[in-house]
């Protein structure tokens, strides 16, 4: 079994089990068997790698390792290890993917309003001419221009 640091499941499905229905619950998953059904946490879910599910799943984030049929939408990251298999699409605010992973299916990756904002603070450089610039967007939304290099103004 799989076990994130700081992580307390509320539902465990050993790898023997065998579920048919849809589950729905607030805290962690883990999932070692075989789960026909959707399903929705507001917590984490690791699907392992005995674990095959057939169904739409909504979480936090998520951990796959195992077999995966159907979408997967989360808050924040997803995580496709070497043994998972993914038929489905993928709506996440992150996702790391490991080598020997296979996905089948749309990704979107949808970082939140968190980074549009950092975006928008952003300073961004460029070379102009051979001089050096810094282009900052400011509050009213226009560009204003900083020479680095002032000396030919001399």
């Amino acid at each position: 079994m799989f076990l994130k640091k700081d992580t307390n499941f509320e539902v465990i499905i050993g790898e023997q089990s065998s579920i048919n229905g849809d589950i729905e619950t607030q805290g962690s998953i883990c999932i070692n068997g075989k789960v026909n059904g959707n399903i929705q946490t507001k917590g984490f879910i690791i699907i392992s790698e005995t674990a095959a599910v057939e169904g739409n799943i909504t979480a936090k984030s998520a951990d796959i390792y195992g077999k995966c049929t159907g979408n997967i939408n989360t808050e924040g990251a997803v995580t496709i290890y070497a043994t998972a298999h993914i038929v489905g699409d993928v709506d996440c605010e992150s996702i790391n993917t490991i080598a020997g992973s296979t996905f089948e299916g749309k990704l979107v990756v949808n970082p939140g309003e968190h980074f549009k904002e950092n975006e928008k603070k952003k300073t961004t450089s460029s070379d102009l001419s051979g001089k050096s610039a810094k282009k900052r967007l400011t509050s009213d939304g226009k560009n204003n221009k900083e020479d680095d290099n002032k000396k030919d103004e001399k």
